[in-house]
């Protein structure tokens, strides 16, 4: 037997459902209108920025009441882009920059500063950090942004190839020089023309000189070793042509020309090299490690640069968390969070290659199970950050020539510090008069 269903129980069942369905509707667009939005702008491009990406895909599950949208761009174009957004008022909540880049950035007023969000609950102690680091977020007295990690330069070596040469200790482990005169050692028995055809077939050292956004840093780091600076205290003058920077350069253009025991170096061709075996020792960015691990390139291992000059020393410069000095509390408070959980989780972006600066997270067996991100991590008490100038830039265009020059044999390196020096010196005049009429602009707006 068939039961009929009454026309008004139909007619309030399908009312029931459609609002139901609105209910739903609305549950949904209201918490979208309750979520606070941030955008996140970075340069993080290849396999270290899609891990990246997966912390902050796991801050917007752990953070319903958050949305973070990732925007990452190639470097060649990011600070520009980053720069007019800001100029616009159209900047991200949340942004990396270099250290060496945040003066530009202050100086425009983008930077909001972080000191009040380190303390407290939510906060993260500045002990944890390394001192040289922190610094390098200091300006006038404040910390602009909050230091995610520091990318030093170091000794990358190849375990076979100084295995085959005897550089082991007795149980078997690699030996890495430590000093100059080891060093020279070490790349003089490793130089081999294995066909006698008076080509080099496998060269024991060669010099980093891919750009990376980055002036050459292997020659930063020799000048620090040698006790040189590129300016002085207050950025007044430079001094590339110091006797200690051209004594670094002398040494560099030494191992090419006279002893024959580095190439020339060429572009990338270096790094090429060292990953297809052909070298035994390199100077380079531990960035690096992540195409060593993106080629499953298994037998390399890393050192601190042996002291080739007065004293330990080596390049470094830190990928910075940023918040926009243009935001309400409520958005300030959520980007802080993202900030802080960044951070919290950096091993993650460590497994890359740039080290992690919060020392709690190097004290962990999982950091200390990478080891060349755990050997050039023994630097950071001795590294030099890039010059913290405005006109960054414009310096390591005549910073690069210089060393091309050098390395091309076409000036002595006297010569060419002395040619950069006065360039670089007109550019201290220009930016310091710019200046004067920024500020003088400012006040008659006032």
């Amino acid at each position: 037997m068939q039961m009929k269903v009454k026309a008004p129980l139909v007619i309030a069942i399908v009312y029931l459902t459609i609002l139901v369905i609105w209910l739903s509707q609305q549950s949904g667009v209201l918490s979208g209108i309750n979520k606070v939005e941030l955008q996140f702008w970075n340069g993080l491009t290849g396999p270290a920025g899609i891990s990246m990406v997966e912390i902050v895909h796991k801050f917007n599950e752990a953070n319903p009441d958050v949305h973070v949208t990732v925007q990452r761009m190639q470097w060649r174009t990011y600070y520009n882009k980053l720069f007019v957004a800001g100029l616009s008022k159209r900047e991200p909540e949340v942004f990396i920059a270099h250290a060496s880049m945040l003066p530009r950035f202050e100086r425009a007023n983008f930077l909001q500063s972080v000191d009040g969000f380190m303390i407290g609950e939510n906060g993260i102690d500045p002990n944890d950090i390394d001192k040289a680091v922190w610094k390098s977020v200091e300006i006038d007295g404040k910390h602009v942004g909050l230091p995610l990690d520091a990318h030093p330069i170091g000794m990358f070596y190849n375990k076979d190839i100084l295995s085959k040469a005897g550089f082991i200790d007795e149980k078997g482990e690699i030996l890495t020089p430590k000093n100059k005169d080891e060093f020279l050692h070490y790349i003089n028995v490793l130089k081999k023309d294995f066909d006698g055809n008076g080509k080099i077939d496998q060269w024991g050292f060669a010099f980093e000189y891919s750009e990376q956004n980055q002036p050459r840093p292997a020659f930063i780091a020799l000048m620090s070793q040698f006790g040189g600076q590129a300016f002085n205290e207050d950025y007044t003058k430079c001094l590339l042509d110091s006797p200690e920077n051209i004594a670094a350069f002398e040494f560099a253009k030494e191992l090419i020309f006279d002893r024959e025991l580095a190439p020339v170096p060429e572009s990338e061709s270096s790094w090429i090299a060292f990953r297809q075996g052909n070298i035994g020792l390199f100077f380079g960015g531990v960035w690096l490690v992540g195409d060593l691990k993106r080629l499953n390139s298994v037998n390399n291992g890393g050192a601190s640069l042996p002291v080739l000059g007065k004293k330990p020393g080596t390049w470094t410069d830190s990928h910075i968390l940023c918040m926009s000095s243009n935001l309400s509390e409520k958005k300030q408070e959520a980007s802080w969070r993202l900030m802080k959980h960044i951070s919290d989780n950096s091993l993650d972006w460590t497994a890359w290659g740039p080290i992690t600066i919060r020392k709690s997270l190097r004290e962990t067996e999982r950091f200390k199970g990478m080891q060349i991100q755990r050997a050039f991590a023994e630097q950071l008490e001795n590294v030099q950050y890039p010059p913290r100038i405005p006109f960054l830039w414009e310096f390591r265009r005549e910073f690069e020539l210089a060393i091309d020059r050098v390395m091309r044999g076409t000036y002595t390196p006297e010569e060419a510090l002395k040619e950069a020096t006065r360039n670089v010196d007109q550019m201290i005049a220009r930016d310091q008069l710019l200046y004067q009429e920024i500020e003088q602009l400012t006040q008659n707006s006032n």
